[in-house]
Parts: C-alpha cells; structure tokens; sequence
C-alpha cells in the first residue's frame, strides 16, 4: 500500500498531494512513485524512482529525488535524524526514505518544506 503525501512550507507553497510508494499494482517490485523537485520548470513531480532515466512528467527535464541529502536539512532540536516520514522498498540499495526533515521549496529556496503522510492508497 502507498501513501498520500502533502508538502507544505511556511512561504504558502502546498503543491499538490503526492501519490508515493507502489499501492498494491502488480508492478509493486519495479515502481516507486516518491516526490522529486523537476530540475528544469522547479516544480515537484512525482516520478519513479527506480527509474534510472526519471523525467518530469510535464516538461521530460532531469529531476532530483527528495531522498537526495542536498534538498534536505536537518531540524535543529531533533534528536532522533532517523525517523522516517515515508519509506518504500525492501532492498536498501533501492529503498526510497523521507526523513523527518526539512527540504527545499521550490518557491521560496529555503530549506523549509515539510513532508507528512496524509492517508495510504491502493
């Protein structure tokens, strides 16, 4: 089962939701929806990650994956870096982690943008 995920930064960026994961579709072992930030038009898409040619959707320019430690920033006070907002994937080597952190918006450029699951999907 995949999850809903909303991002939402104090700027008044809310894109919109974000269908993460695989849900349970046959291809569940090869898909990998997660959020990623479309290198060419800025905006978050959601792409597979276990695509190793993963294009935006809207303009088919290059995107970074919000796993990525260059779109994150640690939250100062938190003690625990590794609890995980959202998780896909069994084999380490292609599992798909959004930490509880901050991450970079698109509109603003501040590392500020959270991530939180809103409800799971099929």
């Amino acid at each position: 089962m995949g999850s809903i995920l909303v991002a939402k930064c104090p700027c008044g960026f809310e894109p919109e939701p974000i269908f993460a994961g695989g849900g349970m579709m046959e291809k569940y072992r090869t898909i990998c929806l997660a959020p990623a930030l479309c290198l060419r038009c800025e905006s978050i898409v959601t792409a597979n990650y276990w695509d190793e040619d993963a294009r935006c959707p809207h303009c088919r320019g290059r995107v970074k994956f919000y796993g990525d430690p260059n779109l994150q920033a640690s939250k100062e006070g938190v003690t625990n870096s590794l609890s995980e907002v959202f998780a896909w994937g069994s084999d380490n080597a292609k599992r798909f982690v959004l930490s509880d952190k901050f991450f970079y918006c698109p509109r603003c450029g501040e590392f500020k943008m959270e991530f939180r699951v809103d409800l799971p999907w099929d």
